[in-house]
């Protein structure tokens, strides 16, 4: 007490800051002062946390789905969905891709056409959500193992899409690199399934075999996680709903607020303490 006298002209003196609460804050208490510093504290953390997701959310990796359900019956798939993803018959100069009918001496077939349909499906009996790429007149018409490309603007994390109808191994996507190379890929099971692949490189282009000359199958429900400096855009005229991360994102801000919220508790107890024993 006496060297709180002592130092009454100091700005910095424990008297004078008690000075200052009682006339800045409500009431002269000095818990309610407390209550009210931690309330306006958490308010201003608030709102720099709230700030940072924000920031964040514009580099945070977007999902596009494509189902083709917006296109009209028979309509030719190319350019619609750019510059965001582009589809395109054959490999693309591709390397490193056997197609599964090379022992019977054919070849992919580079102009294979890219149709979707409802009801061109041939004799395939499984239940359709809609339309599907790669009709079964595409199929009759192809002159080897049918395959083409998706590149897309940005870069890929993981990729999925559903094969429909497969009686034949062959079927298949490849993940390749800026060299045009293959450096992943992943099979399709007999049947129709829904077929994933990721990489941990920044991949632009998949090439997509979609049956054989022999056996024909569709191609539905693409998905795609990429990763972006910027805001996503919707391709159009697709049903894309690409999103951030919202979940990981609340979750992150959620345990940082509990992070400051414990830490607040723990500076508000040790100043009561001090309080108290003045």
């Amino acid at each position: 007490m006496f060297a709180d006298s002592a130092n009454s002209a100091d700005p910095h003196s424990l008297s004078a800051k008690r000075a200052f609460r009682s006339s800045t804050f409500p009431g002269s208490n000095a818990k309610k002062c407390t209550l009210y510093c931690r309330f306006v504290f958490m308010l201003h953390r608030l709102a720099v946390t709230a700030g940072m997701l924000f920031a964040l959310s514009t580099a945070a990796s977007a999902i596009g789905i494509i189902k083709f359900d917006t296109l009209n019956e028979n309509d030719l798939v190319s350019t619609q969905y750019a510059p965001g993803v582009i589809f395109t018959p054959g490999l693309s100069g591709v390397s490193g891709i056997t197609n599964p009918s090379a022992l019977d001496g054919v070849s992919f077939d580079e102009n294979t056409p890219l149709h979707v349909s409802r009801t061109n499906v041939g004799s395939f009996s499984g239940s359709l959500e809609g339309m599907l790429l790669h009709t079964f007149s595409d199929f009759r018409a192809a002159e080897g193992d049918p395959v083409f490309t998706i590149d897309f603007l940005n870069p890929i994390q993981f990729i999925s899409l559903e094969f429909i109808g497969v009686n034949v191994p062959g079927s298949a996507i490849y993940a390749v690199n800026s060299a045009n190379e293959v450096i992943a890929s992943a099979d399709a099971p007999m049947g129709t399934h829904t077929v994933t692949l990721s990489s941990t490189e920044a991949i632009k282009r998949f090439v997509v075999a979609a049956g054989t000359v022999w056996d024909w199958v569709g191609v539905d429900n693409i998905a795609y996680l990429e990763v972006q400096s910027l805001p996503h855009e919707d391709p159009t005229p697709s049903e894309e709903a690409p999103e951030p991360s919202t979940f990981l994102l609340l979750t992150a801000g959620a345990g940082g607020l509990v992070l400051l919220r414990n830490s607040r508790n723990r500076a508000a107890t040790v100043r009561e303490r001090e309080l108290t024993r003045s």
